[in-house]
């Protein structure tokens, strides 16, 4: 029933029961008599009639308060009445828009600390996933999408349903029915495995069990230097475990007696002779390698000219090169070229190169040493067609980029071995390469050496058919 009939009805029934006690106590005196039925149904018709005007006169600002309240997100000013309604209503109107103003002020605080939240969310390393306490996704973070894929499309499934890892999926199952704290590592299997630290917690309010909450931490890289580490002191041991053995054999032999005679005395002091300077080249391979490593190592960035340089590292492997009577060619595109490096570290990375090819090898075999130049927009390309290339971004440098190449005629190495060889104390033919006397140290100072030139390192080979090793240097 509306507001207008209710008026109507209230002031037709209050005039009705006025002629009623008017026609009881006062109509016995009058004559006429006041109450006749025609006037009685006149007095109800008009106080129905007063009663439907004034209903409507209330319902105007009644119906702007309906409208006000309907349009309250759309609006930014509540509306005001209209002068002449009642100022009840014109109270309950400011209260309606002062209750209005601290609810936008409200939501502004929840959306701002909304905002906030997921900004932080988002930017934490660890991936994050919520559930409810049925186990269905709920909260996600974008570390979780970089991980799995999983983002607000997801919200409502279980976690089993996205997360290609049992163990998880079971560890945030055991949370929610035990709500006890699971820890556990979990290896992720993929092109690139990886290791998951993972940690989930029961949320608990009160004594009601709200949801989980899993955190994943990425310690791929941790397991990996792990591996690194054991790897290089197992390698180490056991570089110095065979020089030492011989040292220490040849030592014991001379003290039993074999001073006596000259020719065994000989012998056994050039034996250990060889073997110390094997260990001083390990030696000195280490710090080489530690110093490169280092995060607080600055090279000393120059022009030289590249012809000096092959030159001083040709002067450096030169008795080796004689004992086994091998032939260096070297055909620089341009003689006077010259680079911008640190001397010293371009210096050993050619002294390695060189030294390893004449070790791989034959006797009166022939090594060449060409260079040419490439534009950087062209590097990239140029790359593609070597076997194996390592480096950053060749776009790091601006000037035009200059391979210097050196090309043996050895052995040649395996292609499935081939991206290994510049990892510490990696030898494709272990025993050869001891025999000749590496400490399996060389490639990874050059990769390293160019590294922090932020250039590039490549290799072509294949076996019986020799090795080229190369690098590129930005050009003056």
């Amino acid at each position: 029933m509306t507001l207008a009939r209710i008026c109507a009805l209230v002031c037709g029934a209050g005039a009705a029961t006025l002629l009623i006690l008017v026609d009881a106590y006062i109509g016995p005196q009058a004559n006429p008599r006041p109450t006749q039925p025609g006037f009685f149904l006149i007095v109800v018709v008009a106080a129905a009639s007063i009663g439907g005007w004034a209903a409507r006169f209330l319902r105007r600002p009644i119906d702007d308060l309906i409208r006000a309240t309907r349009a309250t997100e759309r609006a930014s000013v509540w509306p005001s009445l209209t002068p002449g309604a009642p100022h009840e209503l014109h109270d309950l109107n400011r209260a309606l828009a002062d209750s209005q103003e601290r609810n936008e002020r409200v939501v502004q605080s929840l959306a701002e600390e909304r905002f906030r939240f997921q900004g932080i969310f988002d930017s934490m390393t660890e991936a994050i996933l919520v559930t409810d306490e049925q186990g269905r996704i709920v909260l996600t973070n974008r570390a979780l999408t970089d991980l799995f894929g999983i983002d607000d499309t997801n919200y409502g499934l279980r976690p089993e349903d996205v997360i290609r890892s049992a163990a998880i999926c079971e560890s945030v199952d055991e949370v929610l029915v035990s709500r006890l704290r699971v820890a556990s590592e979990v290896p992720l299997p993929g092109v690139t495995p990886r290791h998951l630290d993972v940690r989930v917690a029961p949320i608990v309010d009160e004594d009601r069990l709200v949801g989980s909450v899993t955190v994943l931490y990425d310690i791929t890289n941790l397991r990996r230097l792990e591996r690194t580490r054991a790897d290089f002191v197992a390698n180490v041991s056991h570089e110095l475990r065979t020089p030492l053995t011989a040292i220490r054999g040849s030592a014991e032999t001379l003290a039993d007696g074999a001073l006596e005679d000259r020719d065994a005395a000989g012998r056994f002091v050039a034996v250990i002779n060889s073997h110390a300077k094997r260990l001083t080249n390990l030696l000195d391979d280490l710090l080489d390698l530690s110093r490169l490593e280092s995060d607080e190592l600055q090279i000393d960035v120059h022009n030289h000219a590249l012809a000096s340089l092959i030159e001083a590292a040709q002067e450096a492997v030169e008795e080796t090169r004689q004992g086994k009577r091998i032939e260096i060619q070297v055909q620089l595109e341009d003689p006077s070229t010259s680079v911008r490096c640190d001397r010293q570290l371009i210096e050993q990375t050619l002294i390695n190169l060189m030294d390893n090819a004449i070790k791989y090898t034959p006797e009166d075999g022939r090594i060449a040493i060409r260079t040419y130049r490439a534009e950087r927009e062209h590097v990239a390309g140029e790359l593609l067609k070597h076997d194996l290339a390592l480096g950053v971004d060749a776009a790091q440098n601006s000037a035009d980029a200059l391979f210097i190449e050196v090309t043996d005629s050895g052995i040649g190495i395996p292609p499935d071995v081939l991206d290994r060889v510049f990892e510490r104390f990696y030898r494709v033919d272990k025993g050869r390469s001891r025999e000749m006397g590496g400490t399996g140290l060389g490639l990874a100072i050059v990769r390293h050496a160019l590294s922090l030139h932020g250039e590039h390192v490549f290799v072509d080979s294949s076996p019986g058919s020799g090795s080229t090793f190369g690098f590129t240097l930005a050009v003056d």
